[in-house]
């Protein structure tokens, strides 16, 4: 192995993609780059190599990273927050929760069905257990959709891609672009991310082994998700919480910090977003 190819496995072992490009938060950035820089400086006078290696190393790890400092989200925007700057960012373009069917960006799917048809029939076929005040998934159910889960995880971006198409209701195509999915066809595209794609089509092609319609396998995926316990993304704890204000928090959006999501204990991935007004 050469060493180019070398930094570059480096490279992607340590980006986090989730934190950077279009998710990159500018605030925790600007401190970031400003505490390396003071760093650097106060290096340089002690020893001028030691201060071109921090800063190297710092630009690097922020580029690849989002941020250097441990708990950064937690005060990066309190800090530049009195400055005449706006370091806000709005949502990346296909951003939401997305779903087999539709997103927050696309209008009605016509083929959908009601939320009360859908639980119903996944009741009838056993998916879903009623307890004395809430729904509960069968058990067997779960085990099933979770190895699917972890089989479409190892999956390369387009395979994964192909899979989503096919588990869509429509004669649709499905192509990898970078962290997300994108599905073509049906008059219009749909975006999602890969861990929303992955759990919609281990959800989807699990009912096929029950008594669910082929036409509501799809429909039912998204009310599934509601009962995920499993991050398709690094297989962590799945708990219920908010959108924090920064990078840092589950969804890395500033504009709403207080909406309530499911996401990944571990590594802060997305797998629901609660309708603000049924909450």
């Amino acid at each position: 192995m050469s060493l180019i190819d070398s930094l570059a496995r480096g490279a992607e072992a340590i980006r986090r993609p989730e934190y950077t490009g279009e998710n990159r938060c500018e605030s925790c950035t600007v401190v970031n780059a400003a505490i390396v820089a003071i760093i650097g400086l106060i290096l340089y006078k002690v020893r001028k190599p030691l201060g071109y290696l921090a800063v190297g190393v710092g630009s690097v790890l922020i580029y690849l990273r989002g941020y250097v400092v441990p708990g950064t989200p937690s005060f990066a925007p309190d800090l530049v927050r009195p400055l005449p700057v706006d370091f806000d960012h709005d949502e990346p373009e296909g951003v939401g929760s997305g779903s087999l069917t539709g997103s927050d960006d696309t209008e009605a799917d016509p083929a959908n069905f009601e939320g009360e048809e859908i639980i119903e029939a996944l009741a009838g076929a056993g998916v879903i257990e009623a307890g004395e005040e809430e729904l509960f998934l069968n058990e067997s159910f779960r085990d099933s959709w979770e190895d699917r889960i972890e089989e479409l995880a190892d999956l390369e971006p387009q395979a994964l891609a192909d899979r989503t198409a096919a588990a869509s209701p429509h004669d649709v195509e499905g192509e990898a672009h970078g962290s997300r999915i994108l599905i073509k066809g049906a008059g219009r595209d749909i975006w999602l991310s890969h861990p929303i794609a992955i759990a919609e089509v281990a959800a989807t092609e699990t009912l096929a082994n029950w008594d669910v319609d082929a036409d509501m396998r799809a429909a039912a995926a998204e009310p599934l998700r509601t009962f995920i316990e499993l991050c398709p993304n690094c297989g962590g704890d799945v708990i219920e919480t908010t959108i924090r204000n920064c990078c840092g928090g589950p969804g890395t959006y500033q504009r709403r910090p207080g909406q309530l999501v499911l996401a990944c204990e571990d590594c802060d991935t997305v797998l629901f977003e609660f309708d603000e007004a049924a909450v």
